[in-house]
């Protein structure tokens, strides 16, 4: 369906477009055809009537001039037909023209019922590109201008509302936020996207997600609250593609880094992160920096450390030299990027399966391509779901990540999500903070690396007891709506922190005192005891 209506409007507005090449050049052809023929059937005729008569077939018309018969002949008939069908076809281009405004505002009115977009450049464009929802008129773009690039990706996906984004009026806010869809604000300017949030934001509106899409990674990092005390709630929620991208190159190394047997042998390795002076490059690297620093946290099921990994700044074959490395290949250029992977492996040597490389698979060879990890820049930047992940999903979504490097198993966010262990880990994320802030602990921003939280035995236990507790009174939603206890019957852990025995209270206690650390580092926080007021 959404096809068929995608090639119906893409054929009117063709035909709108390009009405003087479909209409025009035709009827010239058919005009000097019916000028041959006349001329053909009446030689002794004056050019002005032969014109003329020409002329009248377009209105209907057979004017025969001096020499031709008066029923037309078979081929003037023809040719009659044919211009009046051109004329027909003219009036409905007109109409169509003159009406594509109009008829676009009537199909913006109700359109947007599950996805608004306000913009007009690459970032509205993507998000309009990878619009999930079936029907063109439930998605919307907001902008400037029918001719930007947001407008032109919108051709056949979406309803274009074309407005002035630096003043919205209230009624236009009001209509936005009544539609129920959900809502990303992503204008070519970062000051001009959250000028728009925050207008849309002042309606009142039970539910109706809103994110601002922001180009500088640096602002998104910083527009995070400077210290976490207890629960946390955002206004609306702030993304970047390359705080998007970075967050997969990481979950792409902890794949890497557990399936490694070498690197859990030795106990520890590097990541070089070779790269370019962009944006993308340096959110990578502080990503992957904090990820070193989160493993230092994370201990396993039994109080062991996991192998710890140590970002190193300098670039190059011989800066990790005796240690296991990985490399991670990123930049502005994505065609550059390949071409520094391909050089590393082969003129270093470097295994391509310890590398991520973050770059279109078309640019590298099929025959490489199973060799390393790659990631897209593009479908990772602009993934719908990354963009509307909210602050409960974020921190869930790590909760999935710090524990699954504990017990040796990282598996992919989406695959467990929808179902209970991605429900349990989004509460968990979410108790967390509130389950320090009742110990008297607060989460604070640092630009370096977070030091241990210094936690007395007597505390470790106690945050583990309430995170266990907790646990056993979470349910999960299935597929059909139905709640479920998120600790099975048959879980040997499913009973209260008093009856579990002196081993599982150990495992929590090891697993809660990595986790509380390390899932914080993630984000640029550090576990401190709040000062006594």
């Amino acid at each position: 369906m959404r096809r068929l209506t995608a090639g119906k409007r893409g054929f009117w507005r063709s035909v709108e477009e390009r009405g003087v090449l479909v209409v025009g050049v035709p009827a010239a052809l058919v005009f000097t055809a019916a000028l041959v023929r006349i001329t053909a059937e009446a030689p002794r005729s004056s050019w002005l009537s032969r014109v003329f008569g020409a002329a009248g077939l377009f209105a209907g018309n057979y004017l025969p001039v001096e020499g031709q018969q008066s029923p037309p002949s078979r081929t003037m008939s023809l040719l009659g037909v044919l211009a009046l069908g051109l004329t027909f076809v003219a009036a409905v281009t007109a109409v169509l023209a003159t009406t594509a405004r109009a008829r676009e505002r009537f199909r913006a009115r109700t359109a947007g019922t599950a996805l608004v977009v306000l913009g007009n450049g690459t970032a509205a464009a993507e998000m309009i590109r990878r619009a999930p929802h079936p029907e063109v008129r439930s998605v919307l773009l907001v902008t400037d201008s029918e001719r930007s690039t947001a407008a032109v990706a919108a051709r056949g996906r979406a309803a274009v509302l074309v407005t002035d984004l630096d003043a919205l009026g209230d009624e236009v806010v009001a209509s936005l936020r009544n539609r129920g869809g959900r809502i990303v604000v992503a204008a070519d300017d970062d000051a001009v996207t959250l000028d728009l949030a925050h207008q849309l934001t002042s309606v009142a509106v039970t539910s109706c997600p809103l994110v601002a899409v922001l180009g500088h990674a640096a602002l998104v990092d910083e527009l995070r609250p400077p210290e976490i005390a207890g629960g946390s709630v955002d206004t609306f929620g702030v993304t970047s593609p390359a705080e998007n991208t970075a967050g997969k190159v990481c979950h792409e190394l902890d794949r890497l880094w557990s399936e490694d047997a070498e690197l859990t042998a030795a106990g520890h390795g590097t990541v070089l992160v070779d790269g370019d002076g962009s944006e993308l490059t340096r959110t990578v690297r502080l990503w992957v920096r904090r990820l070193g620093w989160a493993r230092s946290f994370i201990r396993g099921e039994h109080g062991e450390p996991v192998a710890r990994l140590h970002p190193e700044p300098t670039e190059g074959p011989g800066a990790a030299e005796g240690r296991v490395t990985f490399h991670v290949v990123v930049g502005e250029d994505g065609a550059e990027v390949a071409a520094r992977a391909l050089r590393l492996m082969r003129r270093e040597g470097v295994d391509g399966r310890r590398m991520v490389v973050v770059t279109s698979p078309s640019l590298l060879p099929t025959a490489r391509r199973g060799r390393m990890v790659l990631v897209d820049p593009r479908a990772t930047a602009w993934d719908p779901d990354l963009v509307f992940e909210d602050t409960a999903t974020r921190w869930g979504r790590l909760f999935h990540s710090v524990y699954g490097v504990a017990y040796g198993n990282v598996t992919p966010w989406t695959t467990v999500a929808a179902e209970r262990r991605g429900q349990s880990s989004v509460a968990a994320g979410l108790f967390l903070p509130v389950n320090l802030a009742r110990h008297g602990f607060h989460l604070v921003r640092v630009d370096g690396q977070p030091v241990e939280p210094d936690f007395t035995p007597e505390e470790v236990t106690s945050l583990a007891a309430a995170e266990h507790e907790d646990w056993l009174r979470r349910t999960w939603l299935d597929g059909d709506g139905v709640s479920h206890p998120v600790a099975e019957e048959d879980n040997e852990y499913c009973m209260p922190w008093p009856d579990l025995t002196a081993e599982q209270r150990a495992k929590n206690r090891n697993l809660l005192l990595g986790a509380a650390a390390a899932l914080p580092a993630l984000l640029g926080y550090e576990v401190r005891r709040r000062p006594e007021s």
